[in-house]
């Protein structure tokens, strides 16, 4: 099997990524799609957000994955790079 192709609900997105810390929490309900391509070892979050300019913004994050009864449970991403971390939040803000 080269994709493994898994559709989260986006009530339980935002349950599982914005909820339950003691820091801000900017919430967002967007559509969500997660694959993984075995070959590469990827694992791809696709928020369903489409236009014509696209950013990478890259950082040396660890990723720390949830596994709860053999199921994905939620993906912590803890970023490195300051620039990064400030850019992220003010994307997210409301």
């Amino acid at each position: 099997m080269a994709e493994q192709r898994v559709s989260l609900s986006t009530a339980s997105l935002g349950d599982a990524v914005f909820s339950g810390s003691s820091r801000t929490n900017y919430y967002w309900q967007p559509e969500v799609s997660v694959s993984f391509a075995e070959e590469s070892g990827a694992l791809y979050v696709d928020f369903g957000v489409r236009g014509e300019n696209l950013r990478v913004l890259e950082s040396d994050a660890l990723v720390l994955i949830d596994v709860a009864d053999g199921k994905l449970a939620g993906i912590e991403i803890l970023l490195d790079d300051k620039e990064v971390m400030r850019e992220l939040s003010r994307i997210l803000r409301p």
